[in-house]
């Protein structure tokens, strides 16, 4: 469809759907660091930080490992299980509650 003169979009098309990309300081200003070479000049530096996290893992740190399998397995999805007394499936009841109906013969305000 073109667009109408005088309009780069027909009308009601906008010319940037996807909006303005959402901005993220912080973890811009992280992800440069991370890329810079660290002081040996080979590595970055998140080489450099995920060899010191493996390396806390590798030494007993219970927090690294943790961090460590959650990145390489993924965070474990807690499975729940739901029954009612003894073990039987749960019951529910609702009751929607209405407003009483206006009385018919109650005189208008």
């Amino acid at each position: 469809m073109a667009a109408p003169r005088g309009r780069a979009f027909p009308k009601g098309q906008s010319g940037n759907p996807g909006g303005r990309p959402k901005r993220k300081p912080i973890t811009d200003a992280i992800l440069r660091e991370l890329r810079v070479k660290g002081p040996n000049g080979k590595d970055s530096h998140l080489q450099l930080a995920v060899w010191k996290l493996v390396q806390l893992a590798i030494a007993g740190d219970v927090v690294a490992m943790k961090a460590v399998m959650d990145r390489v397995e993924g965070t474990p999805v807690q499975a729940l299980e739901h029954t009612g007394a003894a073990g039987t499936a749960l019951e529910f009841t609702i009751q929607i509650a209405r407003p009483p109906a206006e009385d018919a013969d109650a005189p208008d305000d």
